[in-house]
């Protein structure tokens, strides 16, 4: 909350100045602290090639945990991967990658295992179905029913279109624990996204497993 507009960063130049000094001042402190700050960890960040597979990301990720020790990776989107071997359908195939990340999660560094997150598309009739009744469903998700299955914890984000800056977040499935609701404050142009809700807090402790709190 109150933090720098990314709207206002993209616009500011020196000959066009939309930042105040003690806004600059504030993006300085912030960049410093995610260069310099060692207990941030490491943020790596990779462009994944046209017609990547789980194998080409698992080979990735073993290499870049020799150099460090990688504890979760963001797959955007595990749709967008390409099978392991050609399938007759669309459906099929989808079904082999999402099997194939439950392997990897389980599996990767001699067993030691990965949190893998991604997120997975509704139907636009899901949809409406969630805008009429104001929650989703594990029959929601889209295309393949092993989206559902593979998953440990599904967390689904509902707009609500009578408050702007609010989500409602649904664990439609939490393998380890009791699926909750609770809602998030967002602020899109700020890159926010938090709980002010103690119950959702404590969920996000217990979903992240850090000890501390953290935004989603």
């Amino acid at each position: 909350p109150n933090g720098l507009s990314s709207g206002d960063l993209k616009k500011h130049t020196p000959n066009n100045p939309i930042l105040t000094p003690q806004q600059i001042s504030q993006w300085q402190t912030v960049m410093e602290d995610l260069t310099s700050n060692e207990d941030k960890g490491i943020f790596h960040l990779s462009q994944i090639p046209m017609g990547a597979k789980i194998s080409t990301i698992h080979a990735k990720l073993n290499k870049l945990n020799s150099v460090f020790p990688i504890d979760a990776v963001i797959i955007d989107s595990l749709d967008l991967l390409s099978p392991e071997s050609k399938r007759s359908s669309n459906r099929e195939e989808l079904n082999d990658i999402l099997a194939d990340a439950k392997l990897l999660a389980t599996s990767f560094d001699n067993g030691r295992g990965i949190r893998l997150i991604s997120p997975w598309q509704t139907s636009r009739d899901a949809w409406k179905e969630a805008k009429a009744n104001g929650r989703y469903y594990k029959s929601s998700m889209a295309e393949t029913s092993e989206a559902e299955r593979k998953a440990d914890l599904i967390l689904a984000l509902l707009e609500d279109d009578n408050h702007e800056f609010k989500l409602k977040a649904q664990t439609l499935k939490f393998r380890d624990s009791t699926p909750i609701d609770f809602e998030l404050d967002i602020d899109y142009d700020r890159g926010y996204v938090g709980s002010s809700d103690r119950i959702g807090a404590s969920f996000e402790l217990d979903l992240l497993g850090n000890g501390g709190y953290a935004d989603l």
